[in-house]
C-alpha cells in the first residue's frame, strides 16, 4: 500500500534563486526555510553581484571618488608632510581599478562574517537560539538591500551633476546628504550616516532574522538589532575620533 504523500511535502520548495527575490518581499519566510541551511551560494552571488557593480558603475561615480581622494590627500599630507602630491596619486592609482574591486571582493564576505558574529553575541542577552550557522544565513541575506543601494548611487552619478557629488555623503539617502562634511564634525558625520534608507533596511531584516531565527520577541530582537546597527558605527567613529 503506497503511504499518501500531504500537500506539505508534495509542495515544491522554493530554491534557494526565488530567496534573492523573496528576501524583499517575505524576508521572515526566507529566514525561516534557509535558517538550518548553507549560506555559500547566496553569499557568492551577492559578492558576485556587488563586485559587478563596482567595475560598471565606477565611471559614474568619479565625481565622488576625486572628492574623497581630495579630501583624505589634504588630511594625510597635514598629518604627514613628508609625504607627496606624486606620492598619493600612485597610491590612487593602486587602491583604484583591480585592486578596488579586489578590496569588494574580500570586503564583502569579510563584512558578512563579521556581521553574523555580532549579531549571534548581541542576541545572546535575550536567549537568542540562533545558531551560529544561522546567523551567517541571516546576515548574507540581509546585506541584500546593498545590491539595491549601489544600482541607486549608480543612476545618482547618471543624473545628478558632478558638482553636486563631493562626497560618499552626498549620495546616502539620509541626513548627511544636506551636510557640509568638510565643516560638519566628522563624529556628527560618522554617526548619522548610519541613518540612511539602506543601512536601516540591512538593519530591520536584521530584526526579523534574529526574530524568527532566535526565537525572539519583536522587542527582544530590535534591541539586539540596535546593538549591531551601533557596532557598525564603531569603525567610522573610530576613522572620525583620529581626525
Amino acid at each position: 500500500m503506497t503511504t499518501p504523500v500531504s500537500p506539505v511535502t508534495a509542495a515544491k520548495r522554493p530554491s534557494v534563486w526565488e530567496d534573492f527575490i523573496d528576501i524583499f518581499a517575505s524576508p521572515s519566510e526566507v529566514f525561516a526555510r534557509r535558517e538550518n541551511n548553507g549560506f555559500g551560494i547566496a553569499l557568492l552571488v551577492l559578492t558576485s553581484i556587488l563586485t559587478a557593480l563596482y567595475f560598471g558603475t565606477r565611471s559614474l561615480l568619479q565625481p565622488v571618488f576625486d572628492g574623497e581622494f581630495s579630501r583624505n590627500t589634504a588630511r594625510m599630507m597635514r598629518e604627514n608632510p613628508q609625504l607627496t602630491a606624486e606620492q598619493m596619486e600612485m597610491g590612487r592609482k593602486f587602491t583604484e581599478g583591480v585592486f578596488g574591486g579586489l578590496f569588494v571582493a574580500l570586503g564583502v564576505p569579510l563584512i558578512v562574517c563579521l556581521l553574523a558574529l555580532v549579531m549571534w553575541v548581541a542576541g545572546k542577552p535575550f536567549d537568542s537560539k540562533q545558531t551560529l550557522r544561522s546567523g551567517f544565513v541571516v546576515a548574507t541575506y540581509s546585506y541584500f538591500p546593498r545590491i539595491i543601494e549601489a544600482i541607486v548611487n549608480a543612476i545618482q552619478g547618471l543624473l545628478l551633476d558632478a558638482d553636486s557629488m563631493t562626497s560618499l555623503q552626498s549620495i546616502k539617502l539620509g541626513p548627511t546628504r544636506f551636510m557640509d562634511v568638510d565643516t560638519t564634525s566628522p563624529v556628527v558625520i560618522a554617526l548619522l550616516s548610519r541613518v540612511d534608507v539602506f543601512t536601516l533596511w540591512v538593519t530591520a531584516l536584521i530584526v526579523i532574522g534574529l526574530r524568527v531565527t532566535g526565537k525572539m520577541t519583536t522587542s527582544q530582537a530590535a534591541i539586539a538589532g540596535a546593538i549591531v546597527w551601533l557596532c557598525g558605527a564603531i569603525p567610522a567613529l573610530f576613522g572620525a575620533l583620529r581626525m
